[in-house]
């Protein structure tokens, strides 16, 4: 119950996002987002010029909306646009072509240093590298150049061979910024929730081997690479330069995302063994998607496929509904869950091909209908799988509660059986509670010797670098300063060499003791192997405070130890760098320390150094040797 709570309240939270993202269609002038009136003019032959365009101005056609949808043609399109800025509004000004997957793309427009029959002109469009875009983002930006009270017509040509769709906006820098902003949480928590449930099933997998989990995963990330490369995300961060595998990457990963779902339906429903006809339906169904998605690859065109996707989807989409319902019908209880879940990506899935069929207008409902349906559909698909294992316990207890029930109206013979199996039970919960704690302190085992250091017991470079980021995290809170130090015993070779490793590991440990009782418990202290150390200072309030710390530990180190028999003196060499001056990362300021570390050690060592300001502090002390 916790489990399906949790992921109906991810559901929920995923809907708020979204919701505000199709609300930000409507027209808002003042948060700088503005719906122009558009009007288009279709081009069968694709060879009109701008200036041929621009020169049949009755010709065009008022557009329904500013998302003018035509579905699949082969006809290019023209669009003009008429903007006017007011003095007051704001002076950078955007066009966004909300549609990624189309292929070529012109604006133009006079601009006043050119004659007036001539025009500057911008390209764009998935045939083109990503980089080679004015503004690198998944949708098309056209920076807009509108002088203040002036009428300024621009022409944009869209040509491609998917469906045309061109969902048009106008926004400020600042409503673009937002626009953005609203996009990356929206993406972020759509592919976060496919990325946590397809790493969540896949370690259900991989701990009780049921095939389902393997198709569900298989389902989840080849359906979210391919909502990747259909929001154009995959080509901003995935293959920026595969122009051509980019433009039909979310075909074929759609048929491929298509194939497992379909195979996952077969399992998770047990079909060959209730309705083996539906079985080898969907089955042949699975085999069509796989193939089209080889064939998408080569040779079948972009063209082709699309129309082929839109084609296979709804009929193998309806054949998993029909297969959910008759599970439920005869009493598969799971079932509910199944058919709740593809219950929603049916009705994004319409929208999606009603968009297409030109049967219903372009919004965001029916642009990423199939990503929202998907998003429910596979945390609804988590719940029944979680559900399938929940009726399946039930399944087991109470046929051990029959067993239990047949045994006390049976003989001995049976009451010992059932006594006996009880036993073996018992046992094997407790080799698994035994395996389970084994396994744990092995875990701990393996994470204290990842961030330790056998030797002193302190952290390693890997816990330090932790540490460093919430102890920065808390010093840019306060705006108070943090210190580094890098500590190095001077001369510690010639214990070394002449008392040997034990008695050099010996003082080691008695050098991580005394600097202990030089810092406070809220510091860190690491060793980064042989005599260096190093100390992560926070909430200090100036660099003073590192230097009594640095003076305090070098006077600690100058006292004579005793270890064994030995009595041994120190001296030391520090280098002290700060945050923010001198790094914003561990890893500057660890070079800055150690920089500032080796001048001490040329100044004679038994002194400490800060990077930034090159101050010392001399102690008249001698360098490590024994007595």
């Amino acid at each position: 119950m916790a489990l399906r709570r949790s992921v109906l309240a991810t559901v929920a939270l995923w809907f708020a996002w979204a919701g505000p993202v199709g609300a930000g269609l409507a027209l808002d002038p003042a948060a700088g987002v503005h719906l122009p009136q558009v009007a288009y003019l279709e081009d069968p032959s694709g060879a009109l010029s701008v200036a041929e365009v621009a020169a049949r101005h009755a010709q065009f056609k008022p557009a329904a909306g500013s998302a003018p949808n035509f579905g699949f043609t082969d006809s290019t399109y023209w669009f003009r646009i008429e903007l006017t800025r007011g003095a007051d509004d704001p002076t950078a000004w955007y066009l966004e072509v909300g549609y990624p997957p189309l292929d070529h793309l012109e604006l133009y427009w006079r601009a006043a240093s050119l004659p007036a029959a001539e025009f500057e002109r911008a390209v764009s469009g998935d045939l083109l590298p990503f980089h080679a875009r004015s503004v690198r983002e998944p949708q098309f930006l056209f920076p807009l150049e509108l002088p203040a009270g002036q009428l300024r017509e621009f022409y944009l040509k869209v040509r491609t061979v998917g469906a045309v769709t061109v969902p048009l906006r106008v926004l400020s820098a600042d409503a673009l910024e937002q626009s953005r902003s609203r996009a990356h949480i929206i993406h972020g928590l759509f592919f976060g929730t496919l990325a946590a449930l397809a790493l969540y099933n896949l370690l259900l997998f991989l701990s009780i081997r049921d095939v389902s989990y393997l198709y569900y995963v298989s389902y989840v990330v080849t359906a979210g690479l391919a909502y990747l490369g259909y929001d154009g995300l995959a080509y901003q961060y995935l293959w920026p330069e595969a122009v051509g595998w980019n433009q039909r990457a979310h075909v074929v990963l759609g048929f491929t995302a298509l194939a497992f779902a379909l195979l996952f339906t077969r399992s998770f429903l047990a079909l060959a063994t209730s309705h083996r006809l539906l079985d080898r339906s969907l089955f042949a169904l699975a085999g069509a998607a796989g193939l089209l998605a080889l064939l998408s690859i080569w040779p079948l065109s972009f063209w082709a496929s699309a129309r082929l996707f839109v084609a296979i989807g709804l009929p193998g989409a309806l054949a998993v509904l029909a297969s959910g319902l008759l599970a439920w019908y005869a009493g598969y209880k799971p079932a509910r869950w199944f058919l709740l879940a593809w219950a929603t990506l049916i009705v994004g899935l319409a929208a999606y091909s009603l968009r297409f069929l030109e049967l219903a207008p372009a919004n965001f409902f029916t642009i990423y209908g199939l990503q929202i349906g998907t998003g429910v559909e596979m945390v609804l698909l988590s719940i029944a799988l979680a559900d399938r294992i929940n009726t399946m316990k039930r399944e087991k207890e109470q046929a051990q509660a029959a067993l239990l029930d047949a045994a006390r109206r049976s003989e001995r013979e049976l009451e010992s059986i059932v006594q006996e199996r009880l036993r073996e039970l018992n046992e094997v919960n407790k080799i698994l509670e035994q395996e389970i704690a084994e396994r744990r302190r092995a875990e701990e085992a393996l994470f204290e010797m990842a961030h330790h250091d056998a030797l002193t017991g302190l952290p390693n470079r890997l816990l330090l670098k932790d540490r460093f980021e919430v102890t920065a995290s808390q010093t840019d809170r306060v705006s108070g300063t943090l210190a580094l130090l890098m500590v190095d015993l001077d001369d510690f070779k010639r214990v070394n060499d002449t008392l040997g490793h034990q008695v050099g590991d010996g003082l080691l440990v008695k050098v991580t003791e005394l600097i202990r009782g030089c810092v406070r418990a809220s510091d860190t202290i690491a060793r980064f192997g042989g005599d260096e150390f190093v100390i992560l200072l926070g909430s200090l309030r100036d660099a003073a405070e590192a230097a009594l710390v640095a003076d305090k530990i070098a006077r600690a180190l100058a006292r004579p130890i005793a270890l064994d028999q030995h009595r041994l003196r120190t001296s030391t060499s520090i280098g002290i760098a700060l945050y923010p001056q001198d790094g914003s990362t561990m890893e500057s300021l660890l070079r800055c320390a150690d920089v500032a570390m080796y001048r001490a050690k040329q100044a004679g060592g038994n002194t400490f150094y800060f990077f930034l300001e090159g101050a010392q502090r001399q102690l008249s002390l001698p360098a490590v040797r024994p007595e």
